[in-house]
């Protein structure tokens, strides 16, 4: 798993059978958020939104993730009720990753 462009926001990407994809926009609750961030050793505080300008320029990925369904407390992602359907979805997810006080932000370019 890692975050595009940079280690801390942007496009959550997820690597299975040897191919980087992405989650599908909708497809990560809050609590699947955080356990993302924390998954990659940067806390806990993690915020899903879409349609960040930060990935704009980024290569198209295949949505290989529909949905993450988590309660918080999981170790990883893969802990987590997961979702790989992605017939329907034509958009990803983004993350932030940081501590609760830059969470409060929408990021430059987002849509929610």
């Amino acid at each position: 798993m890692r975050l595009s462009p940079n280690d801390t926001q942007g496009r959550l990407e997820v690597l299975a059978d040897g191919t980087w994809g992405a989650v599908c926009e909708g497809g990560l609750s809050e609590a699947a958020a955080g356990v993302a961030c924390r998954q990659m050793g940067l806390g806990s505080a993690g915020r899903a939104y879409s349609g960040g300008s930060e990935t704009a320029d980024l290569p198209r990925l295949p949505v290989l993730v529909t949905k993450l369904a988590c309660t918080g407390s999981e170790p990883t992602l893969q802990d987590c009720a997961v979702t790989l359907d992605s017939s329907s979805c034509s958009n990803f997810e983004e993350l932030q990753c940081g501590p609760p006080s830059t969470q409060s932000s929408q990021p430059a370019g987002a849509q929610m």
